[in-house]
């Protein structure tokens, strides 16, 4: 099964009751100022909380993250943002946010 990979400023529409994995990419950017990836959080905002993620990681070479994404109420439109944390001396950090559009489908 192939991971869906989300560019940033994307979008995303996914059912109610679907729990996905998708992935960011920080490649360019991180082999752009020379660094990988020391930690990565996931960041839910939105009309309620009934849209969550789980099952956080840091793959392929510390340069992408993924996460699973469940839940969400119908008609609702989040913003799911992964933060990151670089390697190296000193550390760097950026935001990567995509819109999540949750409909019955």
């Amino acid at each position: 099964m192939t991971v869906p990979t989300i560019r940033p400023s994307g979008e995303i529409v996914k059912d109610p009751n679907a729990f996905k994995v998708y992935q960011f990419d920080w490649t360019a950017y991180l082999t752009n100022i020379g660094r990988t990836i020391n930690t990565s959080t996931f960041i839910v905002t939105g009309p309620d909380a009934m849209l969550t993620t789980d099952n956080p990681s840091v793959i392929t070479g510390d340069l992408k993250t993924q996460v699973r994404i469940l839940g969400g109420t119908p008609g609702g439109e989040y913003t799911l943002t992964n933060r990151i944390v670089t390697t190296g001396s000193p550390t760097q950090g950026d935001d990567k946010s995509i819109l999540v559009f949750v409909q019955d489908q």
